[in-house]
């Protein structure tokens, strides 16, 4: 009877540990714990992990590459996430890889992608803290797109009440039927593009004008660049000053001439006795002289126009102008 009851109890016990070897299989099944082949630990340390739980698969470059062991929260702004990595790996992820935290889908699972690093890294170690990054983060996703729906509603009822008062508009509708509108339009951009063909011709005849300026060339060009013309241009200025004043004294000593002569022809004895009077031989000596020497100094300044450059040129151009001018005119 003892025996029994030792076989039954051995029974039970051996039925006990079977049924909790299964339970623990399947839990760490369902966690997608790497029962049968090696695995190795990284770490990371995040800000946020928006959502992450132990269990979570871990991706690199797309493939599946091991599950989350572990989150743990250092401080309150770092929290650490304990990795579990297939030992397959090790080689393919190095020190400058960096990891990142996305989701599986738009609304699926947290995931834990760990981006490969440059050629020129080594290959982790365990227990190794790898660099981290800022993934896409879901909440943020959807927060745009709800504000980029609520911009799409407003535009398209915007939209709406546009198209309501174009179909109203009975002046747009009239524009619109006359026939003769595109025959206008047609011909306002002929008259703009004859007025952009001879702004575009005065811009380069401008052009041209500056450019023989700069160089001194043209009248404008010497009278800006040449120091030399421009000092001539002055004197001349100075001369037609003089003569002007000469003449005005030329004029005066005439006037006085012809009083004298008037006195004279009047005067008691006649002609032969004014003549004959010192002081007004005198006088028209000294007015003979004065018209001399202001013609003289006339003649000089009129000389000298002559060979200045731009008055010669002004002189040709307006005897051209004359010979023009008598050639076209009708005979009578």
């Amino acid at each position: 009877m003892n025996k029994k009851a030792n076989e039954n109890l051995k029974l039970g016990v051996l039925v006990l540990a079977g049924l909790l070897v299964l339970v623990v299989s399947l839990y760490l099944i369902g966690r997608n714990q790497n029962l049968f082949g090696s695995a190795f630990t990284l770490r990371a340390r995040f800000r946020n992990v928006n959502g992450l739980m132990a269990g979570n698969n871990i991706r690199f470059a797309g493939i599946q590459a091991g599950t989350v062991s572990k989150v743990q929260v250092i401080n309150d702004t770092t929290v650490e996430v304990t990795l579990l990595i297939d030992d397959n790996m090790r080689p393919f992820i190095r020190h400058n890889s960096v990891v990142t935290v996305g989701s599986e889908g738009l609304m699926g699972n947290r995931v834990v992608n760990i981006n490969a690093g440059s050629t020129a890294g080594q290959p982790v170690t365990e227990n190794e803290l790898l660099p981290s990054g800022s993934g896409p983060d879901t909440d943020e996703m959807l927060s745009v797109l709800s504000g980029t729906g609520d911009n799409l509603q407003t535009l398209s009822a915007g939209l709406v009440i546009t198209i309501n008062r174009l179909n109203n508009s009975r002046a747009l509708w009239d524009l619109l039927d006359d026939a003769a509108l595109p025959l206008t339009l047609k011909e306002s951009m002929l008259h703009v593009r004859n007025a952009s063909v001879h702004l575009e011709k005065l811009s380069a005849d401008l052009e041209v004008i500056t450019g023989q300026v700069r160089k001194g060339e043209g009248v404008a060009g010497v009278l800006i660049n040449d120091t030399a013309m421009a000092a001539q241009l002055k004197e001349t200025i100075a001369r037609i000053n003089t003569a002007s004043a000469q003449t005005v004294k030329l004029l005066a000593h005439a006037d006085s001439v012809a009083v004298a002569a008037q006195k004279a022809a009047s005067a008691q004895g006649g002609v032969v006795q004014s003549l004959a009077d010192p002081s007004l031989a005198k006088d028209l000596r000294h007015s003979l002289q004065n018209v001399e020497e202001g013609t003289a100094g006339f003649k000089k300044i009129m000389d000298a126009l002559q060979h200045n450059a731009i008055i010669r040129n002004a002189i040709k151009r307006q005897d051209k102008r004359n010979a023009r001018s008598k050639t076209t005119a009708p005979a009578k």
